[in-house]
């Protein structure tokens, strides 16, 4: 492959995951790869992290069958 695809493969994949390309950036294919892995283990850290927060502080099987019921309520006075 030419060279200039490596960069715009890397400008790409810098862009993408919201780091940035700042005054420090890998030069050689082997540091932009580990770039591109950190760049991909931060990501799926970052999605483990919120899932499990969401899964925390969502309802209970109770209170999701409290809400779906209002939700019915709601729906059928704006129905008459």
């Amino acid at each position: 492959f030419p060279k200039y695809l490596w960069d715009c493969i890397w400008y790409v994949l810098v862009t993408m995951s919201s780091v940035g390309y700042g005054d420090l950036a890998p030069v050689t294919h082997v540091g932009r790869f580990i770039g591109v892995t950190m760049m991909v283990v931060g990501a799926c850290l970052t999605a483990t992290l919120v899932t499990g927060i969401y899964f925390d502080l969502g309802l209970s099987a109770q209170e999701h069958g409290a809400f779906r019921f209002i939700l019915e309520i709601e729906w059928h006075k704006r129905r008459k």
